[in-house]
């Protein structure tokens, strides 16, 4: 059984944005983790989180920026990968 640490999802998450590669689905809900932190993996592979970007799209008026970092738009990849603030947590 796989362990899944956030540096391992983290780095498979970025193999998967510069190579396209399928994820392994199935493997995701295998791995020995709390099950808030496998439905969250689940949730950011597959763009499903409630990010601005997304609720705006169903008509929500919100302001688009990052609350985190304010510095770019609030979407699936910004805040998983590549906001500063959580690239630091």
């Amino acid at each position: 059984m796989a362990v899944l640490s956030v540096k391992t999802a983290y780095n498979y998450l970025m193999d998967l944005e510069q190579f396209n590669d399928p994820w392994p689905w199935k493997e995701i809900w295998k791995a020995r983790a709390p099950f808030k932190v496998v439905l969250l993996t689940w949730l950011v592979v597959w763009k499903a989180c409630l990010t601005h970007d997304k609720l705006q799209r169903k008509g929500f008026h919100l302001c688009s920026r990052c609350f985190l970092c304010h510095q770019e738009a609030e979407a699936n990849g910004h805040l998983f990968l590549h906001c500063s603030i959580t690239r630091q947590l």
